[in-house]
């Protein structure tokens, strides 16, 4: 037996009734603010004392108007957890260790992949950021609306991303010596927030939260720093060989080396040095004391950055950064592609992934002349950083900042919007009635849903 979705007693069916008296009061209680907002501007200065009593109690009389909501979310609470409770008794989604909404949404969500059904999706996007005026840090911010895997894989971007602009401040720098260079501490700040049964709801995130810029000088870090070692390029123990990082092709100062004049950080970065024919490949293996010991972990989010450019020269040829197993099979998604179209000016280059649920035996990042770079063709890289990505709430967008060539200081910012259309109401209304956001959790969607918003009624 699966849990029925729709029809006749479905689990969709019920909420949607619930959900469409909860989008009902939910206007009542703007149509008061409106009225109210209405009936004051009938009034002079003069005269506003006569409305003043109205006018102050405008949020307590809204509230009460809203009181039906929290009923509303506990019938749809109970509906939710005892029909999964009984499906289970029977279902082929698991089992409920104990009547609780955290496992009945799980026990849903794992149903409705077993049935390929899915709601319709919210599409959560992120703009440009915008630097500050008068920033002297010249790093970069990466934002992304991409989840996790866990706990709930099939989900392309995160339905319950607050449509907000944050900032991002540098409130710390490494000028007074107490914290490294190129870790300086920032604050991410949103938009306010708002209880999930305000007519205001979804507002901001409310975040206020800090992180410390990546830079690959600090090695083998935890959430939020580099996991690779030596990836800054400034240890060459033998000569035109990075420390940490094996040959697989090609040869050491003739087809990639050491650079010690063409660097964005400290004294040296690495160069992959073209003849036309030598596809040369070098590379750090993850979780090695030969590597790096850290490694990532399945499921999480992660981002994969580089500065690179270009020589003067000829201009065929691509390197390819990108994390593969031990045959130098790539992940999915982890690669980085760079021709001679990069310039002769040190550009960032990024891409985000979720690590696959299930992880090869041996991880590797490489870095590989994919197609031949040409004779007096050089491709010059630094700060080569892999990092886990900070959440801002456990279904919020993560963040990351990087080292530039120029530290950040104190009060320099990025501001960053992120944007959801907000058209799936069952995922709106999900995350009203069981807040969605904070847990983390995503029903299945898709453009063509097989579960109609029309149930909400």
């Amino acid at each position: 037996m699966a849990l029925t979705l729709t029809g006749s007693g479905g689990v969709f069916t019920r909420l949607g009734k619930i959900f469409g008296m909860m989008s009902d009061v939910r206007t009542h209680m703007s149509d008061i603010e409106t009225e109210i907002t209405d009936i004051q501007s009938a009034y002079a200065a003069a005269d506003s004392w006569m409305v003043a009593s109205l006018v102050a109690a405008k949020e307590a009389r809204i509230a009460q108007a809203g009181g039906v909501m929290n009923d509303l979310r506990a019938i749809a609470t109970d509906t939710l957890v005892e029909m999964c409770w009984a499906d289970s008794q029977t279902g082929t989604s698991g089992i409920l260790p104990t009547k609780t909404l955290d496992n009945a949404l799980l026990y849903l969500i794992r149903d409705m992949d077993a049935a390929v059904a899915s709601v319709n999706l919210n599409t959560s996007s992120v703009g440009s950021p915008a630097l500050g005026a008068g920033n002297t840090g010249t790093g970069k911010l990466v934002v992304s609306v991409e989840p996790t895997n866990l706990p709930t894989p099939n989900v392309a971007t995160m339905g319950n991303v607050r449509a907000e602009k944050l900032e991002v401040r540098c409130i710390q720098d490494a000028q007074g010596r107490a914290i490294l260079s190129g870790a300086e501490t920032f604050e991410i700040r949103g938009l306010a927030a708002y209880d999930n049964l305000d007519r205001r709801f979804p507002a901001g995130s409310g975040v206020r939260q800090q992180i410390n810029c990546v830079s690959a000088s600090i090695d083998s870090g935890g959430m939020g720093q580099n996991l690779l070692r030596n990836s800054d390029f400034e240890n060459f123990t033998t000569a035109n060989t990075a420390d940490y990082f094996t040959t697989v092709t090609g040869t050491a100062g003739t087809h990639f080396g050491q650079e010690t004049t063409t660097f964005l950080r400290g004294a040296s970065a690495f160069k992959m040095i073209g003849d036309g024919s030598v596809l040369a490949k070098v590379r750090q293996q993850l979780g090695s004391t030969a590597g790096t010991p850290a490694q990532i972990q399945a499921g999480r989010l992660y981002v994969l950055a580089v500065w690179i450019r270009h020589s003067s020269g000829s201009g065929a040829g691509n390197v390819r950064i990108k994390l593969e197993d031990s045959a130098g099979t790539a992940i999915s998604g982890t690669t980085i592609d760079t021709t001679s179209a990069v310039g002769t000016s040190f550009t960032h280059k990024t891409i985000v992934f979720r690590a696959p649920n299930v992880l090869p035996s041996a991880v590797y990042v490489s870095i590989e002349q994919s197609t031949a770079l040409a004779v007096a063709g050089v491709m010059y890289m630094d700060e080569l950083c892999l990092v886990e990505m900070v959440q801002i709430a456990a279904g919020g967008c993560g963040v990351t900042m990087f080292a530039g060539a120029t530290d950040w200081v104190i009060d320099d910012r990025i501001s960053v919007k992120t944007d959801n259309d907000g058209l799936g109401l069952f995922v709106v209304y999900f995350d009203i009635a069981f807040n969605m956001y904070e847990k983390g959790l995503f029903l299945p969607q898709a453009a063509s849903e097989t579960i109609n918003d029309n149930l909400i009624s």
